[in-house]
């Protein structure tokens, strides 16, 4: 039974009371769970109290004796009382907190953060509350050819279509023809069901069979390596956790990172995983603070804390690593303090969830723990540091947990009706603390880079034009970043985007705004981890190069178009059919396949260039499944104003099919449709090849179509 219906009232001030009523049998025992108390709690049930936390990402138990109606409270004091008197202090200091005591108190970071996030960290029952019978757990956990049930000594188990006597209370039982769980971009997530009996007790769950490995940066899912693809998740709420994963998943991402500002994932945050065939990177909740690893009373709540959180971890078979936290390592290397060893966190890692691999630190390894060749990197070249693309390859990225951090700007009917030197605007848009910028400076220093001009002009002039230039090209860079780190040559073994959901509305550092709705950028990362895919990279004097990737089990045959375009006419073409085989890449010069010289990347600069836009094309049996846009002399194409845009509209049941067509190469065609969603967005059209755009929704059907290269617009309803 879970217990809903909690009320909130203040007692003085600054204690927080939450409350809840809820009937029982008079007499009976019960055991009280709390999945996530925040964070200095008194618990007290019909007047007499259960006990008090000071733990927010633990759970905490309590046996009770129940009356016939019952009221359970919750008093919360301030994090500030845990903070009074004197502490030692730290060898180091981070700007990111206000308090440097934080470091002695288990509890988010999210919340107490000055320059992002929250301003008010959780309080009180952040998670769920059950009452349940008295009675020992069980515990299920899987590799990837054993089974080990804890706790379950006399029980009966049910699986794979045979029964288990169970004569202990550790059980493991070796199955060598367990079906394999995989992630979703490598296989099927299978999960098998299990059953436990023990009187009349009954047990029901599932349970996945996979071996995970971490060899030279590169992750490895039952001895097959895979490209990690995913987004960090920064969040201590669930609503809507299980719609943004599916939006994940059907975007071609395969890893989420649960970064170490908030605490442990959620049971239905793993649920979906398992069920969506995502991997997660667990990040132990440790960041930014120099944490007192020396003092015993702090180790002994971080062992119990760990024994509780990673024994209900392990049962999840997407759990693919676990990590000792975020940017503590850095932090101390930045100030010029060595690393504080923390061997618990690895031998309860081991204990608590063997087989999984740990990374000490994100960032670490190399020289410093911020080098990007060797080991785990925070990658902000582009972005932050505001590099140009060429770093990309530079900086030769071996595994970057977090990276490509830009404001991204929601789409046009998401997008506040406010302007961006607006307060309610700026008050959406991320920034370091004691910084003289923000990550809106770093999108404007991209646009002036790409579309050749000045962003403070281009926003007092045409305000319209400056937002769909800024939705554009923070786009535009992560597709051009991971065309790169996918290439066969590269050393990147996995790229994980800064962050996948924004916490409120505005242009935050989200690929999905607060509301779980895709930004522009999403759509241009959704094509870059495309399964089956062809990406251009720009080989400077080489001219551009083609990299056709298949993912999938089988082998692919189909035909490679490469094309050259300007002022949205076409100039040259070439192609040729591929055979790629299962989980192949194939790389071809674009100068081959054109079978002539044409400076495809505008990189000799001995006149005008030929051409302002590279396309490659991938078709399979005919059917266009995949294509890229490469705009090698800069994204300010030439305005047209003489285009023949059109389309037309089907009824597919309560859908609607569009096909759109033009006679010109159109840049970012942008969708609008009231109560409707289409399934792609910001896609480049190409004449001779129509695009079938499907809109899911409800209510009058009316979408209008706009290009960032022409004033044109096309409406249409149906």
């Amino acid at each position: 039974m879970t217990l809903t219906g909690w009320e909130r009232a203040s007692a003085d001030g600054t204690t927080v009371i939450h409350r809840c009523h809820f009937p029982g049998a008079a007499g009976d025992t019960a055991v009280l769970r709390f999945d996530g108390l925040a964070t200095l709690c008194r618990v007290v049930l019909n007047g007499q109290e259960l006990g008090r936390t000071a733990n927010m990402h633990r759970a905490h138990r309590f046996e009770v004796v129940l009356e016939a109606d019952n009221v359970l409270e919750v008093l919360v004091d301030p994090v500030q009382t845990a903070l009074e008197g004197r502490r030692p202090r730290p060898r180091w200091k981070t700007a990111l907190v206000n308090d440097q005591k934080l470091r002695f108190v288990r509890t988010a970071l999210l919340g107490h953060l000055t320059a992002w996030g929250p301003d008010a960290p959780p309080n009180g029952p952040w998670r769920a509350v059950h009452l349940e019978p008295v009675q020992p757990a069980w515990r299920v956990t899987a590799g990837a050819t054993w089974l080990r049930v804890q706790g379950a000594g006399g029980a009966v188990l049910d699986l794979l279509g045979r029964t288990w006597r169970l004569a202990t209370d550790d059980e493991r039982l070796e199955l060598p023809d367990a079906p394999r769980w995989w992630p979703h971009t490598l296989g099927h997530p299978t999960r098998v069901p299990w059953t436990l009996r023990l009187g009349e007790r009954v047990e029901r769950g599932h349970v996945g069979f996979r071996h995970v490995g971490l060899v030279d940066e590169q992750l490895r899912v039952n001895g097959r390596p895979i490209f990690c693809r995913g987004a960090c998740l920064v969040t201590l709420d669930d609503a809507g956790v299980q719609d943004t994963l599916a939006t994940a998943r059907d975007a071609g991402l395969n890893m989420v990172r649960v970064v170490g500002t908030t605490s442990y994932a959620s049971e239905a945050f793993y649920e979906a995983c398992d069920r969506l065939g995502l991997l997660v990177w667990q990040d132990l909740p440790f960041a930014n603070l120099d944490y007192p690893f020396d003092d015993p009373d702090f180790v002994a709540e971080v062992d119990a804390e760990l024994e509780d959180a990673l024994t209900r971890l392990a049962s999840h078979p997407s759990l693919a690593l676990i990590c000792g936290g975020s940017e503590v390592d850095q932090q101390a290397a930045m100030l010029g303090v060595p690393p504080q060893p923390a061997p618990l966190l690895a031998e309860a890692c081991a204990l608590q969830a063997p087989g999984v691999p740990y990374v000490p630190n994100s960032p670490t390894g190399g020289p410093l723990p911020f080098s990007t060749r060797t080991g785990v990197t925070h990658y902000w070249g582009v972005g932050a540091y505001r590099r140009d693309l060429s770093d990309v390859r530079r900086a030769a990225v071996r595994f970057t947990s977090e990276c490509l951090g830009f404001s991204n700007v929601p789409s046009a009917g998401a997008t506040p009706r406010v302007p961006p030197h607006h307060p309610d605007w700026k008050a959406g848009v991320p920034r370091d603390a004691g910084a003289g910028w923000d990550f809106e400076d770093v999108r404007d220093h991209y646009l002036r880079a790409l579309f050749g001009v000045d962003p403070v002009a281009l926003r007092s002039a045409d305000l319209p034009r400056y937002l769909a230039c800024s939705r554009v090209v923070t786009g535009e860079l992560m597709l051009r970043a991971f065309a790169e780190w996918r290439r066969a040559d590269s050393p990147c073994q996995g790229a994980l985007v800064w962050w996948l959901r924004d916490l409120r509305p505005g242009a935050g550092w989200g690929v999905l705004d607060d509301q779980g709705v895709p930004k522009p950028a999403w759509w241009y990362l959704r094509r870059a981890w495309a399964d089956r895919a062809v990406l251009l990279t720009d080989e400077g004097l080489d001219g551009v190069e083609l990299h056709v990737h298949n993912e999938r089990d089988e082998a692919l045959a189909g035909r490679v178009v490469l094309s050259t375009w300007r002022r949205g006419r076409r100039v040259f073409a070439g192609e040729r059919d591929v055979a790629i085989d299962p989980r192949g890449t194939l790389t071809l010069s674009g100068d081959q396949l054109l079978g002539s010289f044409q400076d495809l990347a505008c990189a000799y600069r001995f006149g005008p260039p030929k051409h302002d836009a590279v396309v490659a094309q991938l078709f399979v049996n005919e059917a266009l499944v995949h294509q890229d846009v490469l705009f090698p002399g800069g994204l300010d194409l030439a305005v047209l104003d003489d285009v023949a845009l059109s389309g037309e509209v089907v009824v597919d049941g309560d859908d609607r099919l569009v096909t759109l067509r033009s006679d010109k190469l159109l840049q970012a065609v942008t969708v609008e449709a009231r109560g409707w969603s289409a399934d792609d967005d910001h896609l480049h059209l190409v004449p001779g090849t129509d695009r079938q755009l499907r809109f899911t929704g409800s209510g009058r059907f009316k979408a209008r179509f706009t290009a960032l290269n022409t004033e044109q617009a096309l409406t249409l309803r149906g």
